[in-house]
């Protein structure tokens, strides 16, 4: 007696065909899958290159702003002390014996344009500190 092949497959016609056709589809398929998850690993690498970078950036801009800091602090030191520096340039100005032309009553009535220029003079403060231009000019001509 012969018997016959027993179907394993609820449609034998198309199970033929799926077992023969399966196996590049599944090759194409993992292909794909393969050179997608390269590009991935990819753009992973490229994002961990460019964080990379945008540490060490963040960590010069870090030193930069505590240098920035350190200057501010100081500016705002020098700033909440200005208005005693002023007070004290201001009494030390006060303090300082003023310019006076002592003229003789001879030489008083000599010349007008004196007298006028004389009080522009009396009229400006003593300057605190005196740069004599014309020594310096004959230093530099040496």
């Amino acid at each position: 007696m012969s018997y016959n092949k027993r179907a394993t497959a609820i449609f034998p016609s198309s199970a033929a065909g799926t077992l023969s056709s399966r196996p590049g589809s599944q090759s194409s398929s993992l292909a794909a899958l393969v050179a997608a998850k390269r590009a991935e690993l990819e753009d992973i690498q490229q994002l961990r290159d460019i964080s990379n970078a945008l540490t060490t950036q963040l960590e010069a801009l870090e030193a930069k702003l505590a240098t920035l800091q350190n200057g501010a602090e100081a500016v705002a030191c020098i700033m909440a002390n200005f208005d005693s520096v002023l007070k004290v340039i201001n009494m030390a100005a006060s303090g300082l014996p003023q310019a006076k032309n002592q003229e003789s009553p001879s030489n008083a009535n000599q010349q007008e344009g004196a007298k006028e220029e004389d009080n522009v003079k009396d009229s400006l403060p003593v300057p605190l500190v005196r740069i004599l231009l014309e020594q310096q000019a004959q230093g530099t001509k040496r």
